[in-house]
């Protein structure tokens, strides 16, 4: 159960990971798609400006020169009304947007200004510029009444050079910033410099909206997503994301990933709560089959062994001499009652391994001793198979540290399954070697050899194969499992070897209790 539990926290983290990554990815996109829409729309608010200030100064230019002698008359005579009123309706024509206008010198000296007109020190001193530069450069004149920006034209009278101021309302700033807004962002005209000052947004020139300090704040600085210069002004045009729209946007994605980690949490919760009761219900189950497993195998056992102790009487002829029908049954009845008690035991030791309480007593023990006796003990089941043992001890004297009752088990198990998948009349070669740390027994058949098939799972329990045209197996699949386990326990290994029609060499290897003098001796046992 504490198992499901560690799963069920480990599966949480998962999904918390994947819902964060995915919630912070989803984040990104949001921010990445209002930045790219803030960035083109400052680009076509920058070119609109760029085309609507560079329009104008072209219209500045061709007024300038369609009515040169207009021009050439007023400054002659500046207070010359019927001049005067002529070049004030014709710059009403020309200039729908324009509020005002005013002829100056490059010094900035007024010599002609229309009634209306209200320039300051900044027009004056854009006039001054202009001359220096050859250029100018627009910004946004506060006065009482029309926030404006100026256009300049140049012209000569008499040699002497003169400039043509035309005023536009900065109104039409407000309106084409408000014609490109787009939703959750504003757009800002503003005075490029260290301390960025407002001139325009949608609402229109500064004088159209109130605030404290028309300088950028920090707080509005750090909501920019986009900015261009506007070629050819002192303007810049900045993009901004409408307040709180990132953070409401992050606070939504995070209720929607706690939202779904929450659900997954209580699914995970009674998951795990089905999952504890049906375990226990397993734990249970599994306890009750070991206790019917150990009773029933008790149970048996008992039986079973006074069956056989009879039949052994019976078969030797301790109860009489018995008619050779008799005694054939009887040595028939003998045979398949040892075969059962063998599944009982191999019953109880698969309970006493999965329950961890099969006892290992090792002490130490000569192998070569033990292997001689284990050849010996399998000898009559080798001869009803027309089988023999060819010992091979490379290692006389090795001593490993074992239990000699469970060794034994393990070598009479590899024993009888080369005899019965041997080929008839086989000769099964047994080995011992040594090296410097283990020694090893290794016994080879000369059978079919193990199926690719069986080869992967020839351990597993329950595992049989019949690879031999001839039915001569039986077991319960069991002891290959039993084996391994058993050498496991020894802090040794098992494997095998083999080729299909080739045989195959099954081996074990356990650590040594002392060093031993390598040796060489063989001959048959049979």
């Amino acid at each position: 159960m504490r198992s499901h539990g560690i799963a069920l926290l480990v599966m949480l983290l998962l999904v918390g990971l994947l819902i964060g990554g995915i919630t912070a990815l989803r984040y990104q996109a949001f921010a990445d798609q209002h930045q790219a829409i803030a960035r083109e729309a400052v680009r076509g608010i920058t070119a609109e400006l760029a085309r609507l200030i560079g329009e104008q100064e072209r219209l500045v230019g061709v007024f300038t020169q369609d009515h040169q002698p207009l021009l050439d008359a007023l400054v002659r005579a500046p207070d010359d009304p019927d001049r005067y009123l002529a070049l004030s309706r014709q710059v009403v024509r020309y200039f729908p947007d324009a509020s005002t206008y005013a002829i100056a010198n490059p010094q900035g000296e007024l010599v002609v200004h229309d009634v209306d007109f209200l320039g300051g020190e900044l027009c004056l001193q854009d006039i001054r510029e202009f001359d220096a530069a050859g250029q100018q450069r627009q910004r946004v004149h506060p006065s009482i009444d029309v926030y404006h920006f100026d256009l300049l034209g140049e012209f000569r009278v008499d040699g002497r050079d003169y400039i043509l101021l035309v005023s536009f309302n900065a109104r039409i700033l407000g309106d084409l910033l408000g014609h490109m807004q787009t939703p959750d962002h504003e757009r800002l005209l503003v005075l490029a410099g260290e301390e960025p000052l407002i001139e325009a947004t949608p609402a229109g020139p500064r004088r159209d909206f109130v605030r404290d300090d028309y300088r950028l704040t920090d707080e509005e600085a750090a909501r920019v997503l986009a900015r261009d210069n506007v070629p050819g002004t002192r303007w810049e045009v900045l993009g901004l994301h409408a307040p709180r729209l990132f953070t409401t946007m992050r606070n939504r994605l995070l209720a929607e990933g706690l939202l779904v980690f929450g659900i997954f949490a209580l699914l995970a919760g009674v998951m795990r709560h089905f999952l504890n009761r049906a375990q226990g219900q397993r734990d249970r189950a599994e306890r009750l089959k070991d206790e019917f497993l150990a009773v029933v195998s008790h149970e048996l056992r008992t039986p079973i062994t006074s069956m056989l102790g009879s039949l052994g009487l019976m078969v030797n002829g301790v109860a009489g001499e018995l008619p050779p029908r008799a005694r054939e049954l009887s040595r028939l009845a003998l045979a398949n009652g040892e075969r059962l008690l063998g599944l009982v035991n191999d019953i109880l030791d698969i309970q006493r391994i999965e329950a961890g309480r099969l006892a290992i007593e090792r002490r130490p023990l000569a192998l070569g001793r033990l292997v001689c006796e284990s050849l010996e003990h399998n000898r009559a089941y080798a001869e009803r198979f027309g089988a023999g043992f060819l010992l091979e001890d490379q290692a006389p004297g090795v001593v490993v540290h074992a239990d000699p009752q469970r060794l034994s088990q393990v070598l009479d198990n590899l024993l009888s399954n080369a005899v019965k998948y041997g080929r008839e009349g086989d000769r099964i070669e047994v080995v011992i070697t040594a090296d410097d740390d283990h020694a090893r027994v290794a016994i080879r058949d000369h059978g079919n050899g193990v199926s690719p098939a069986l080869a992967e799972r020839i351990f597993e329990k329950f595992t049989q194969g019949d690879t031999s045209p001839r039915r001569r197996r039986d077991g319960t699949g069991l002891g290959l499992f039993i084996a391994r386990t058993l050498v496991e326990q020894h802090d040794g290994r098992m494997g095998f070897e083999s080729a299909p029609g080739r045989g195959s060499c099954f081996w074990f290897e356990l650590p040594l209790a002392q060093p031993v003098a390598r040796q060489s001796a063989a001959g048959p046992l049979d």
